[in-house]
């Protein structure tokens, strides 16, 4: 039975790059499955007919959901970003959106409209970041860390490495080239990025020892994860 491929796509990891690839290469795929994952027969149907999905899922709602409705075996990817630079970019999409249009702006919940006229109102200084930053820190803080091991884990468990081992390769974002030729069995080279964002704040506020310091204390799961993934060779180089 040939395995199905899953791409957990933490957001602002250059995930839009590596789904553009897999549609080049196999294109009999769906991202942002997670569109779908509401409706069952929907999401049965791709789960055993497609070759590969992709989506703002974590690990542990993607492998549960994916067992109950396909026998297939799984295979699972992902990439992950340095963190200070993660929470940046992160931050600067919920601007950007608004630059997109009013098309695009509009179809985002209004929650994430409020979220975004704050930002873009407040965002000329150190302290304005960071407080904003607290203010939403669902969306920004240890963000990461919930897609990869998954919104139910424990740091407390001790079992971070079996979490880790559902994973067949977990990269950088800087090594996406070895992540989809492990995934589409085939040497890639990634020549062009896709939806790259002009920033829309001075981001030398990033480079701060202020920020630095916050950072450091504020996102320490992140952090750690980043620093475990960057030097497991079981899963940068296997």
């Amino acid at each position: 039975m040939k395995p199905l491929i899953f791409f957990v796509h933490v957001p602002k990891t250059a995930g839009s790059t590596v789904n553009d690839y897999l549609k080049e290469f196999l294109p009999n795929g769906c991202d942002h499955c997670e569109a779908i994952m509401g409706d069952e027969e929907t999401f049965r149907r791709a789960a055993n007919d497609m070759d590969w999905l992709s989506g703002h899922v974590d690990i542990a709602t993607a492998k549960a959901q994916l067992s109950k409705l396909t026998d297939r075996p799984l295979r699972f990817f992902t990439c992950m970003r340095q963190p200070d630079q993660q929470v940046m970019s992160h931050y600067n999409w919920l601007i950007e959106i608004f630059h997109k249009g009013s098309i695009f702006y509009d179809n985002h919940p209004q929650v994430i409209k409020e979220i975004s006229e704050t930002i873009r109102a407040n965002s000329n200084s150190v302290d304005q970041i960071i407080d904003n930053l607290s203010r939403f820190s669902g969306l920004f803080r240890n963000y990461q860390s919930r897609w990869i091991l998954g919104r139910d884990f424990n740091w407390n468990s001790g079992n971070i490495h079996q979490r880790l081992d559902i994973y067949e390769k977990i990269v950088d974002n800087s090594k996406i080239n070895d992540l989809l030729s492990r995934m589409l069995g085939k040497q890639v080279e990634v020549t062009e990025r896709s939806n790259v964002s002009p920033y829309h704040f001075d981001i030398e506020h990033f480079q701060s020892p202020e920020m630095k310091r916050f950072l450091r204390r504020w996102n320490t799961l992140d952090d750690a994860l980043y620093w475990l993934i960057s030097r497991d060779d079981s899963h940068q180089d296997q």
